[in-house]
C-alpha cells in the first residue's frame, strides 16, 4: 500500500498544528516588543536622533557612532530590552508545550496509523515534557539573557558600517530606526519560534519511539519551493531511524513521516528532485555563484550539508555557504568579467524605501505551475488580483507546496500571504494566511477583501479559507470577528464541540457561524464571547458569504 498522506499535506497539516499554539502563545509578547520604541523614552530619543540627523546633514556631516544623541538612545535602549528578555523568557514554557503538544497530534496524523485502523501508543506527555524541557536548562537562560546585547551589538555593527561607509545621516538614523522597531520581535521570534519546532520534533520522535512495533523508520520531507535551503532539499526523503529526532536549523520547518511496517513509500530524494529542475529554479535555490560552483564541478549536493551544536537546541543543521565548502576558491564565482551577479540580491543594508508599486514578480516555472493548477492560462496579473491588490502594490508569487504563495507590500500594506491550491476533492481554493496593513480601523482590510473575492470568482476558484485567531483579550488578532462579519462561515460545533450549549436560549439555537452572527444581539455575544475558529467564504453567486459581503461592504459606505 503506498503513502496515505502527501508531503504537500505533510506541510500544511504542519503549519496547522503549529501555527495555532504559536499564536495563543506569543500574541501578547509579540505585541508587547512591537510597541516597545513607539512609546517613553525610547520614542523620544528616536526623535531626537532624526532631528539630530538633520542637523548634521544640514552641516555636511556624517551620523558618527559615537555622537552622543545615538549613545543616549542606546543606553535607553538597554533597560527595555532588559524588560523584553523577561517577557520572551516567561513565554518560552507556554511556546514549548504547544511544540509538544502539535508533535504528539503530527507523530499519529502523518504517520496515517488511524487511517488505517491500527492502535497509535501516545507517551505519556509529563515525561515528554521532562525529557525536552529546553527552557528550564542554563543554555536557555543564557540565550535569553543575550538577547539585549546580541540587539544593541547589532545596531551598533549597523552604525558603524553606515558611517564608515560615508552614508547620509538621514538615511543611516532612518535604518537605525528600523532595527530598533523591527529587531526585539523579530529576535524573539527567530528564538521562540526554533523552541516550539524543535520541541515538536523532539515530541515526534518520542511518539515514534513509543509504536516502535509498527514502525521501521521515518522519512524526512521538506518543503521544496524557492525558499527551501539546499540542506534540507540534499536531506530530503532520507531515512532515519526510528526515535530519531530530525535536526534542522533555525525556524526551520523539515519534518518526518513515520514509515510503517509492510508500506511502501513513494517519495522522491531531494537530490533527485533537484536534478529534475530548470537550471532557472536550481540557481534560484543554490544562488547565483554555487550554482556555477557545482555546474563546474568544485562541489556536490551533499557539501551543502553543515551539521553543528546549538547550545540551547543541541545538534542543528545549516546549509554551508560556499566559502565554507571550497574556501578561497569561492571568489572566482562571485565574480564574474569583473561584476559582482549577487551584489543585487545582498544589499549591504536593508533599504526602507518602498519598492515600485503596481508590478508582480514571479519566475517563469511559477507561470507553468499556475497553468497546471487552473487548466488554463492565466496572466500575472491577474495572479496578482487575487491578493486583492488593486494596482498600488508589489506582488511576489512563487510556488507552495503543490500550490503557488502569493506576498504584497505596498503604502498602505505591510504585508499579506495567500496561498492557491485544489483540496482533496480537486476543488481550487485560496488560503488567506496573513494580512497586515499600515492604516487600521479604515476599512482597508475589506476593500482588499472585497477585491480579492472579486478576481478569485472570475478565476474559478470555490472558496477561500482562513484561520480567523483572536478573542476579546487579544490586542493583535481580531480575525475571530472581523472574519465573520465579512461572510466566513463554519459549524459551530467544529470550532467547539460546547459551544452551543453556551449560547443564550433568547439567540435561539444557531447551528452555523452566519446564522449566529444574523442579529445584533449575536454579533455581540460573538465579539464577547468568541475565541480563534477555520471559516470558509464560498465563492459561488449568490452565495451566503457573497451576500453577507455584498451587505457588509454596503452598510461601511465602502460600495453602493
Amino acid at each position: 500500500m503506498v503513502l496515505p498522506i502527501s508531503p504537500q499535506t505533510a506541510r500544511q497539516l504542519l503549519d496547522q498544528l503549529l501555527d495555532k499554539g504559536y499564536a495563543r502563545a506569543t500574541d501578547r509578547v509579540i505585541r508587547a516588543l512591537v510597541e516597545v520604541p513607539k512609546r517613553g523614552v525610547l520614542a523620544k530619543r528616536l526623535y531626537d536622533l532624526e532631528q539630530e540627523a538633520r542637523r548634521l546633514s544640514r552641516a555636511d556631516e556624517r551620523l558618527d557612532p559615537r555622537n552622543p544623541v545615538y549613545l543616549a538612545l542606546l543606553r535607553d535602549l538597554d533597560p527595555a530590552l532588559q524588560q523584553a528578555a523577561r517577557l520572551v523568557d516567561a513565554a518560552g514554557v507556554d511556546v514549548q508545550e504547544a511544540g509538544i503538544t502539535a508533535g504528539a497530534e503530527g507523530a499519529r496524523r502523518l504517520t496515517g496509523a488511524s487511517y488505517l485502523g491500527l492502535h497509535w501508543n501516545v507517551p505519556d506527555p509529563e515525561a515528554v515534557a521532562r525529557l525536552v524541557n529546553y527552557t528550564g536548562k542554563s543554555a536557555w537562560a543564557g540565550a535569553v539573557g543575550d538577547y539585549p546585547k546580541a540587539i544593541i551589538q547589532t545596531i551598533n555593527r549597523l552604525a558603524l558600517r553606515n558611517f564608515l561607509a560615508g552614508m547620509n545621516p538621514l538615511q543611516s538614523s532612518r535604518l537605525i530606526r528600523q532595527q530598533v522597531e523591527n529587531l526585539p520581535a523579530a529576535t524573539a521570534n527567530n528564538l521562540l519560534r526554533t523552541l516550539q519546532l524543535t520541541a515538536y520534533r523532539d515530541s515526534t520522535a518520542e511518539s515514534y519511539k513509543a509504536n516502535a512495533d509498527i514502525l521501521d523508520g521515518q522519512i524526512r520531507l521538506a518543503n521544496l519551493d524557492t525558499r527551501c535551503c539546499m540542506a534540507c532539499v540534499v536531506l530530503h526523503g532520507t531515512e532515519l531511524p526510528v526515535g530519531d529526532r530530525v535536526d534542522e536549523h533555525h525556524q526551520g520547518r523539515c519534518t518526518s513521516i513515520g514509515k510503517l511496517k509492510g508500506r511502501r513509500y513513494d517519495i522522491e530524494s531531494g537530490m533527485v528532485w533537484f536534478g529534475r529542475q530548470t537550471p532557472e529554479r536550481q540557481q534560484a535555490l543554490m544562488g547565483g555563484a554555487a550554482f556555477r560552483a557545482w555546474k563546474a564541478g568544485e562541489i556536490r549536493l551533499p557539501d551543502f550539508v553543515g551539521n553543528y551544536r546549538d547550545p540551547v537546541f543541541g545538534r542543528m543543521v545549516r546549509e554551508n555557504s560556499l566559502k565554507g565548502m571550497i574556501g578561497d576558491r569561492a571568489k572566482r564565482y562571485y565574480s564574474i568579467g569583473g561584476r559582482t551577479p549577487l551584489a543585487a540580491a545582498e544589499p549591504a543594508y536593508t533599504s526602507t524605501r518602498i519598492p515600485p508599486v503596481g508590478r508582480a514578480h514571479a519566475p517563469d516555472f511559477v507561470l507553468a505551475r499556475a497553468r497546471k493548477l487552473l487548466g488554463r492560462d492565466i496572466t500575472l496579473d491577474e495572479l496578482a488580483a487575487l491578493t486583492g491588490a488593486s494596482g498600488g502594490e508589489e506582488v511576489w508569487i512563487d510556488t507552495y507546496g503543490d500550490g503557488l504563495e502569493l506576498r504584497a507590500v505596498g503604502r498602505r500594506l505591510r504585508g499579506m500571504t495567500r496561498q492557491l491550491n485544489r483540496d482533496v476533492n480537486n476543488v481550487l481554493y485560496l488560503y488567506n494566511d496573513f494580512f497586515a496593513t499600515t492604516e487600521k480601523g479604515t476599512g482597508i482590510g475589506a476593500e482588499y477583501f472585497y477585491n480579492e473575492v472579486q478576481a478569485a470568482a472570475r478565476a474559478g476558484i470555490g472558496y477561500i479559507k482562513v484561520y480567523a485567531a483572536g478573542d476579546r483579550h487579544s490586542e493583535t488578532f481580531n480575525g475571530y470577528y472581523t472574519w465573520a462579519r465579512f461572510g466566513y462561515d463554519a459549524e459551530l460545533d467544529s470550532i467547539n464541540p460546547f459551544l452551543q450549549r453556551k449560547i443564550p436560549a433568547a439567540l435561539g439555537n444557531p447551528e452555523t457561524m452566519q446564522q449566529l452572527m444574523a442579529t445584533k444581539a449575536g454579533r455581540d455575544w460573538w465579539k464577547e464571547h468568541g475565541q480563534s475558529w477555520d471559516g470558509a467564504f464560498d465563492l459561488r453567486d449568490d452565495s451566503l458569504s457573497r451576500r453577507v459581503l455584498e451587505n457588509y461592504m454596503q452598510e461601511r459606505g465602502i460600495i453602493k
